[in-house]
């Protein structure tokens, strides 16, 4: 790490996208919409046939790194994103942050300007009196008072300007999320939609309104989701190589291949990775011919012949299809090979989530009493189930409105959606109940 300090950037979201493809192996999902609310920013990336997405390049502040990445895109939206009126009387949630010191008003701190976390509080998700496991008491009188100035700025009451604070953040999460796939080419119909982060239950329900996918999990533990996913990635070198040739050249892709190969080896062993825990993963980029958008592939990790020419142009085929759309390929310019990369991965010990025992299905036990929060269905505050949820086990289905209540997060239930315990303490959002 120290002489690689680059390859720290954004490693918090990174390792949740790791955990997301571990848990997704485990559920057996392939596909993953992975979605990180935390209290500055929300982070969206993707993993596509159990492999995240990556991306050669990436952009922080004024600086250009040309360093393969998972392909992560964020904006200024979570849990502590301050709202605020913009001339002449628009109500803007974030990107600006309160972040943990001072934070947001509620938690006491000397905050003075409203947050999302302040408006939950308000609309009476989060528990004032058993937050943080009872180990904290949020200041609600606070709260109010910091949504009223900004109500008196637009002539609204409280309660409807924390009711936008809401649906502005979560509406900014849900395009993040579409733009993110329909925007890459791809159909979230074909995704399974994971949601972690300190905050990610407050919002998953309302921002999974914004696409249409095939299931929205809340992912066990998901205030420590990332930190898990850090904890169990594996060692891995990428070596690259920029080499424009007007054909796809098997000689050259096998001798780097190769030559790279036997340096890659030599390097995980002396990290002391076993020979058996090695993979290494070929890829080349391809463009066609007088156009400029590249894009990578994976190719057998073995000694290419000639024979394999049309299989990889098939695939760049269908890769560039995928992404630019049905009959975006331009076959007929011919291909241009640009870049030659290969991954060696050194396979480290795994740390498996604990799968519970199914219960009898009745909820009911984890019921530990009523309040009223805010639900759009129900045109405003209705009494509301909060279920216990250390108290849920497997394959419990409760019913909207509810809030289950863990010890360092919330989820929102809303009504006309269903909730389901998983085996690793995970929970499955169903229906299409607005919150």
């Amino acid at each position: 790490m120290l002489t690689n300090v680059v390859g720290t950037i954004a490693s918090g979201p990174v390792g949740g996208v790791v955990a997301s493809s571990y848990l997704g192996r485990l559920l057996g999902y392939r596909n993953i919409l992975c979605t990180d609310v935390g209290g500055t920013s929300f982070d969206v990336a993707i993993v596509y046939d159990d492999n995240p997405i990556t991306k050669g390049e990436n952009v922080v502040g004024q600086y250009r790194f040309t360093l393969p990445m998972i392909d992560i895109v964020s904006i200024g939206a979570g849990g502590g994103s301050i709202a605020w009126v913009q001339p002449p009387g628009l109500l803007k949630v974030g990107p600006q942050s309160a972040g943990s010191t001072p934070g947001p008003v509620c938690l006491g701190r000397g905050g003075t300007r409203p947050t999302t976390a302040d408006a939950c509080v308000l609309l009476g998700y989060l528990d004032a009196d058993n937050f943080w496991g009872g180990q904290l008491r949020l200041d609600v009188a606070g709260a109010e008072r910091a949504m009223a100035e900004v109500g008196k700025v637009l002539g609204m009451d409280t309660i409807a300007v924390a009711e936008g604070v809401y649906e502005i953040a979560s509406t900014a999460m849900g395009d993040l999320v579409s733009t993110s796939t329909i925007g890459r080419g791809y159909d979230p119909k074909d995704f399974v939609l994971f949601v972690y982060g300190g905050a990610g239950g407050l919002f998953g329900a309302r921002y999974s309104q914004e696409i249409e996918c095939r299931k929205v999990v809340v992912v066990p533990y998901p205030e420590t989701f990332s930190a898990f996913g850090i904890s169990i990635t594996d060692i891995k070198h990428v070596y690259g190589q920029t080499s424009p040739t007007p054909k796809l050249d098997i000689e050259v892709i096998n001798r780097f291949f190769r030559d790279t190969g036997a340096r890659a080896r030599e390097q995980l062993r002396r990290e002391n990775v076993a020979e058996d825990e090695m993979i290494l993963v070929h890829s080349i980029g391809l463009k066609y011919r007088a156009q400029i958008h590249e894009l990578l592939i994976n190719v057998p990790s073995r000694e290419l012949t000639e024979a394999d020419v049309p299989l990889l142009a098939d695939r760049f085929d269908n890769a560039y299809e995928a992404v630019y759309g049905k009959g975006a390929a331009y076959k007929q310019a011919g291909r241009d090979l640009m870049t030659m990369r290969l991954e060696a991965i050194g396979r480290l010990p795994q740390f498996p989530f604990l799968k519970h025992k199914a219960g009898d299905g009745d909820a009911g036990r984890a019921l530990q009493g009523r309040r009223k929060a805010y639900w759009k269905d129900k045109g405003g505050f209705a009494s509301t189930d909060i279920f216990d949820g250390p108290k849920l086990q497997a394959d419990d289905t409760l019913s909207g409105p509810a809030i289950i209540a863990m010890p360092n997060t919330t989820v929102l239930v809303p009504p006309g959606t269903t909730a389901r315990m998983g085996h690793y303490r995970e929970i499955y959002l169903e229906g299409s109940g607005n919150v």
